[in-house]
């Protein structure tokens, strides 16, 4: 299954409020994947948006890379494949990433870097969680005819949030 990730989403995260939509920056999104996904036995695949009927660029600037992560050949790319799926920093090829990976995997620095940072990422997926639980709650409780004061109050919301979850489309 196919999961859709709108590229409205990547341009509404990278522009400023109020910024307009002609300083959108070039965007690429690159998918590094286990296996050759595409199945064409190449090791990178570029894809650009076209208009089929007009055979012409769709010009919004927004591309996207899959890289075949089962690609171990001796290239550039095949090298940076192997090292991003080395476990130490000694049997990589690039000296850059191997001293970037050796401070934050095999230094006492590094590891509290990448605890307090895996800890954010921890705490804020608890909180996202939380929020969606609450949201689904309040429409449950919305569907069974609950009064959006006494919603707001089992939630520990403001009424005013729980109408703005009421407003959105939740997806199961």
């Amino acid at each position: 299954m196919h999961r859709v990730y709108p590229s409205s989403l990547l341009d509404a995260n990278i522009l400023e409020p109020g910024t307009e939509f002609q300083n959108l920056p070039c965007t690429t999104v690159i998918f590094i994947t286990k296996n050759d996904v595409l199945g064409g036995g190449l090791p990178i695949y570029h894809i650009s948006r076209t208009v089929r009927e007009v055979e012409a660029d769709f010009g919004d600037e927004l591309d996207i890379i899959y890289v075949n992560g089962s690609n171990r050949d001796d290239t550039e790319l095949g090298r940076l494949i192997h090292d991003l799926n080395c476990r130490e920093a000694k049997d990589m090829y690039s000296k850059v990433l191997a001293a970037r990976v050796h401070m934050l995997k095999e230094t006492k620095e590094g590891v509290e870097i990448m605890c307090e940072e895996l800890q954010e990422l921890y705490d804020e997926g608890v909180k996202e969680g939380e929020v969606l639980k609450a949201k689904r709650s309040a429409l449950l409780l919305s569907k069974k005819g609950t009064a959006l004061s006494d919603i707001a109050e089992v939630l520990e919301v403001g009424m005013d949030i729980v109408q703005e979850w009421l407003s959105e489309v939740v997806y199961e």
